[in-house]
């Protein structure tokens, strides 16, 4: 790491279901480059599918972490920012295919404040990998790393169909009925993934009457935390719907993999 961190604290942000931590002083480039080596000597990976979000620090980790795959001749498929939802479409729509994956790693700290950052990690069957399923492997052998840098030259490919493969594959199997009434829905994104993903779904969906909140993907979450777990962070979709009339709120976390409903009172459903 740029910083010698002590290894107690290093080990520390590997956590049971993710990697996770303040960024960059736990996770920076460096550590995801070197994560990037241990990963590739932990599971025998050939192909890697990488997205990220859109927190400030997503970028260069995804950018170093993607060096450390390469170096140890790993091919490294890059799908760009995108929820943590489209990033597991991408893995499940490619298994069993010439195109399958061995894994994939979302650069993503989920629904945390936005000066943490981290990894999920996806085998290429689409189970997670996590405590007791190869998280305290990977610690370990990222512990051992002795920074040298790999013989191996993988290639890195771009695959910008992602989010619509994605979104394919969420209208068929919502099996929406050819005529549905109008529906007005107050939409909080938080700043997060979700506001790059439903305006593409939006599009799709002409009879949605969607009034959009913080839509634009902002890393700093300048308006609200993006965790609708979190009851303070809904006052204003909360708002929305009693003053518009909507029918349901909905707020999202910062990868848009955790979803918050808003009756319509204004009342969080539990």
């Amino acid at each position: 790491m740029s910083n010698i961190q002590p290894i107690d604290r290093i080990a520390n942000v590997f956590k049971a279901y993710d990697i996770r931590g303040l960024s960059p002083e736990e996770i920076d480039s460096s550590f995801a480059k070197r994560l990037g080596r241990a990963i590739s000597k932990t599971f025998p990976i050939k192909r890697v599918v990488i997205g990220r979000d859109m927190r400030t620090t997503s970028f260069p980790l995804e950018s170093a972490l993607i060096e450390g795959l390469t170096s140890c001749g790993v091919d490294v498929v890059r799908i760009g920012m995108c929820s943590t939802p489209s990033f597991n479409a991408s893995i499940g729509l490619a298994a069993g295919s010439a195109s399958a994956y061995d894994l994939g790693i979302m650069v993503t700290a989920s629904h945390n404040p936005g000066k943490y950052n981290g990894f999920k990690i996806t085998r290429g069957n689409c189970l997670p990998v996590g405590q007791g399923s190869g998280m305290e492997e990977l610690r370990d052998n990222f512990l051992l790393d002795t920074d040298t840098a790999g013989s191996g030259s993988g290639k890195v490919l771009d695959d910008p169909s992602a989010v619509e493969k994605y979104l394919d594959l969420v209208l068929k199997l919502a099996e929406l009925p050819p005529h549905m009434p109008r529906m007005r829905v107050a939409i909080d994104a938080g700043n997060g993934m979700a506001g790059a993903i439903l305006p593409k779904l939006l599009s799709r969906l002409p009879w949605l009457d969607a009034l959009p909140l913080y839509f634009q993907p902002d890393g700093t979450f300048p308006n609200h935390e993006a965790n609708p777990l979190n009851i303070s962070t809904l006052a204003d979709v909360r708002r929305a719907v009693t003053e518009n009339a909507c029918m349901l709120g909905v707020a999202f976390d910062g990868d848009a993999d955790r979803v918050g409903f808003i009756d319509e009172k204004g009342e969080p459903v539990p």
